[in-house]
């Protein structure tokens, strides 16, 4: 009995340095747009963007009703907060579920491409397993989806 009282204190002592650690990472530098351009990713597989070998989100319209339609996606994504939104930037942080590893999700809306630039990367470690990618799928899947039921494809 006293084993497994061990362990599992142990393992709740655990998950919680990790959660509080994982809490506390710090943003990278720099964020946000540099000459009209989100910075690249860093050679690590805990980044993806649409600068490298990934295609930019495309949307017909105006710049304006993408990025509303965008931002309620991100807005209503599972473990995101929205950090800062301009008419043509949003920065959003994500959170994994059990760690609470902290992601930068961005967003550039350049004027008259139609396109949506994005860059997703975690904060801390060198692999994610996929996670940003997967996130920037879903979000991609779901701005699909809210733009041929508004009509502007």
């Amino acid at each position: 009995m006293k084993i497994l009282a061990t362990v599992l204190i142990g393992s709740v002592l655990f998950w919680a340095t990790i959660r509080i650690i994982a809490s506390k990472a710090i943003p990278p530098l720099p964020l946000g747009l540099r000459e009209n351009r989100l910075t690249p990713c860093p050679d690590k597989p805990n980044c993806t963007d649409s600068r490298s070998t990934n295609e930019p989100i495309a949307y017909s319209g105006n710049r304006t009703a993408a990025h509303a339609r965008l931002l309620e996606v991100v807005r209503t994504h599972p473990r995101v907060r929205i950090e800062k939104s301009s008419r043509d930037y949003i920065h959003a942080v994500a959170h994994s579920r059990v760690f609470g590893f902290l992601d930068d999700v961005e967003f550039y809306l350049p004027g008259g491409e139609g396109v949506i630039h994005y860059r997703s990367a975690a904060r801390s470690g060198y692999s994610d397993l996929g996670v940003n990618r997967s996130r920037i799928d879903s979000i991609v899947a779901r701005f699909n989806t809210a733009n041929t039921k508004s009509g502007s494809l």
